[in-house]
């Protein structure tokens, strides 16, 4: 409110104004549901990393073992060619 003064600053009236302010509640409250969905969904992005990366190691890890059970082998197998080459020149 303010209020309108004579010449001699005598107040005679007031002014009043008026702002309309339901776009801007609902804007409001729709970018609160925006967040809140925005959130969720990074919880479940998480959820899904997390769940894949789980996945991922489990099969780095077997694929590491194949590989030494792998090398494993292929040593065994040059050792016992060297032993055969061995009695073989004896």
């Amino acid at each position: 409110m303010t209020p309108v003064k004579d010449e001699k600053g005598k107040i005679f009236g007031l002014v009043l104004s008026l702002i309309e302010v339901t776009e801007e509640v609902k804007t409001r409250e729709s970018l609160k549901d925006s967040q809140a969905e925005v959130v969720g969904q990074n919880k479940i992005l998480e959820e899904r990393v997390a769940e894949r990366t789980a996945e991922l190691e489990k099969k780095i890890k077997e694929q590491e073992l194949l590989m030494e059970s792998f090398v494993g082998r292929e040593l065994a197998m040059v050792e016992m060619k060297k032993k055969l080459g061995e009695s073989k020149g004896e």
